[in-house]
């Protein structure tokens, strides 16, 4: 279906004709009666599909209004054909007002929606355009010659992240024409992995062009940087920054080029653009710190900083410099002497860390806690199994959720007895770090859990999976964990819970114990399910059930 779920909200502007329908409440007026700006503030909360299904051949008056309204076309991944091209079939004589095109290139019952829609029409004053899962049947090239005719053009979005369904031609070509699109121009946002090593770096940019976000992928770090390095000097002007980087070997090249090389490390061969005032990077299993800065070298004027950064795998050395405060500290004062805001996440998954001390790390970050305002950071760490064994840190700032909520990485299961945390405001507000996580892992150990702090961990969790140790005497000790949780939960305030249970063993000499660990991390009157992992026989579910009921 297509639903652009926007709020109704009062009129913007009360023009003489809005305010005339309330002068006299005692009369009634129909709808079809109300004035024409009224009618114009109500399609703006409407989409195409929408407006044309409740609204097309209504009356005269009506479908004259909808010859001059601007249209805005939005297909979800969840239309259907019939609905595509009962959409299609009223853009014959409508196709000169959309403004604005968001677009699920695969929906239910069929794919390439991207090619037949720009096949179909011309859409000469488009201003929004925003595809989204390129599929490979897609006729890009198609959609790469009509780019060329928007002169309207404000706003191109493409979101795309498997690298088999855009050709490699394809993906070079689309991000030079925008370039060089002789338009007003002024967000880019190309979102497929690819290397741009065939962009040639004398392209005339678009001097509109204020803000660009780019996924680059690289089979190094130092391939990755001669990516970015091309796109800053072809875009001088360019205000505000995404970048996302990802080592693969998918994009195979025959420059072979060391980071720590003299091309690279030479600062007169590096691009400068003065003018970038935010960066939001993005970078997985990029080793060295190295890389960063010679980015941030390129943006002295740099304001605002958001990284996440994601290092998951048993073949590479722990990359310690990231979680080093001080690292970052002279970092940014030999390059970003105007920055006024720096936000992160860090998760870090590795065979074997090095012997962290955690109040150390966070100790490392008190420069920034005394020079930007209500700045703090928090370190977890953990042990798990999957899908390597290993340990976890995972490092934040109090505020990082307001500036990379797009990205986010589950937690991975939390071992009660192998849990520590540290953070730079000394307080039980753990939470406070973690506000969006509402579903959460639980691996109950032997251990008694290491926690000091007062109150819960995470106090928003709402679903909770719990796994044990695998033992052959479980029954009567499940039943008691599960008979206290529910005394637990009917006592508070939120009310009785709902408890699924898959298969699971576990033994337990102190189950209260096992309570008590879990309400360290969890707050237990605001759970709404409780699931037990993972290998009771099926012939058990159900009176697992009805014991609980």
């Amino acid at each position: 279906m297509f639903f652009f779920n926007r709020c109704f909200h009062f009129p913007k502007i009360l023009t003489p004709s809005i305010l005339s329908c309330f002068a006299d409440m005692t009369s009634c007026t129909r709808f079809e009666d109300l004035p024409t700006d009224l009618f114009f503030e109500i399609f703006d909360y409407l989409d195409a599909f929408e407006i044309f299904t409740s609204f097309n051949s209504l009356n005269q008056r009506i479908s004259s209004i909808l010859q001059s309204i601007p249209l805005r076309i939005y297909i979800s991944a969840n239309a259907f054909r019939s609905q595509v091209d009962f959409l299609s079939s009223q853009l014959i004589f409508h196709e000169h007002q959309v403004i604005s095109i968001t677009i699920s290139d695969t929906i239910r019952d069929d794919s390439a929606i991207i090619s037949l829609f720009f096949r179909r029409h011309n859409f000469l004053n488009l201003q929004f355009c925003s595809l989204l899962s390129v599929d490979f049947n897609t006729k890009i090239d198609r959609l790469l010659e009509k780019i060329k005719t928007y002169r309207k053009l404000l706003i191109f979005n493409l979101f795309n992240h498997r690298h088999e369904d855009l050709p490699l031609t394809s993906k070079s070509q689309l991000l030079s024409i925008l370039l060089k699109h002789q338009s007003p121009l002024r967000s880019i946002n190309v979102y497929y992995p690819y290397n741009y090593f065939d962009l040639k770096s004398d392209i005339p940019a678009n001097l509109n062009l204020v803000s660009i976000g780019l996924r680059m992928a690289g089979i190094s770090s130092a391939s990755c940087f001669l990516s970015i390095r091309t796109i800053f000097r072809i875009c001088q002007r360019i205000k505000y920054i995404q970048l996302a980087v990802e080592l693969t070997d998918k994009f195979e090249t025959n420059q072979k080029t060391n980071l720590n090389g003299s091309s690279l490390m030479d600062q007169n061969d590096l691009p400068v653009l003065t003018q970038v005032e935010s960066l939001y990077l993005v970078i997985t299993n990029i080793c060295g710190i190295k890389f960063v800065e010679l980015v941030l070298r390129c943006l002295p004027n740099l304001m605002w900083f958001a990284l996440f950064y994601s290092f998951r795998t048993s073949r590479l050395r722990f990359p310690k410099n990231f979680i080093n405060g001080i690292v970052w500290k002279r970092m940014f004062e030999q390059h970003l002497t105007h920055l006024k805001l720096f936000e992160f996440f860090m998760f870090i998954q590795n065979r074997k860390l090095p012997n962290l001390r955690l109040e150390q790390v966070v100790g490392s970050f008190d420069y920034f806690v005394e020079t930007y305002s209500n700045w703090h950071m928090i370190i977890d760490r953990w042990r798990v199994n999957i899908p390597f064994e290993g340990e976890v840190v995972m490092l934040r700032t109090i505020n990082h959720h307001k500036f990379l909520g797009d990205y986010q990485i589950k937690c991975p299961m939390i071992q009660t007895g192998a849990f520590e945390t540290a953070s730079t405001k000394h307080v039980d507000d753990h939470w406070m770090f973690y506000p969006n996580t509402k579903a959460f892992d639980l691996y109950l150990t032997n251990e008694k859990a290491k926690i000091t702090w007062s109150s819960c961990l995470f106090k928003g969790v709402e679903h909770l999976r719990i796994e044990m140790p695998v033992e052959h005497s479980w029954w009567e000790n499940l039943y008691n964990i599960g008979k206290i949780f529910l005394s637990s939960i009917r006592n508070s305030s939120f009310g009785l819970i709902s408890v699924r249970f898959s298969q699971s063993r576990h033994n337990f000499n102190d189950v209260q114990s096992c309570i008590n660990d879990i309400s360290h991390f969890i707050h237990l009157s605001k759970l709404a399910e409780i699931e037990f992992g993972s290998s009771v026989g099926v012939s058990r579910w159900k009176h697992v059930e009805l014991i609980l009921q």
